[in-house]
């Protein structure tokens, strides 16, 4: 399990807004290839300029993606920085993919 930026909880504390997408490693074929049908990736991101906030894996390779979201964080990125394919990392970008189209869990504040 890697965490990187804020947290539902630190948003919600700071009264920012923010959506989440989540990924599962079950429907992504590397996910299936080592056998991880439990891991998942949450995104979440500012609704408004799509920065993301927070990147946090659970899973299989999780401390070497999330430094993949450190990185987007520092630059302050959109998630829309996050590709790679056919990697275990596609499930942050399959995340990113259901905030843009809407499907993420939009909190206000």
């Amino acid at each position: 399990m890697s965490g990187v930026g804020e947290t539902e909880a630190s948003c919600r504390e700071k009264n920012k807004d923010f959506v989440v997408g989540r990924a599962f490693y079950s429907d992504n074929a590397r996910g299936k290839i080592v056998g991880d049908a439990e891991g998942l990736t949450k995104l979440l991101v500012c609704p408004t300029t799509k920065k993301v906030l927070g990147v946090h894996v659970v899973g299989e390779s999780a401390t070497e993606l999330v430094h993949i979201g450190q990185t987007v964080l520092h630059l302050e990125g959109t998630g829309k920085c996050i590709s790679s394919a056919p990697v275990i990392m596609i499930v942050l970008v399959v995340g990113n993919m259901e905030i843009g189209d809407k499907r993420g869990i939009h909190y206000k504040r």
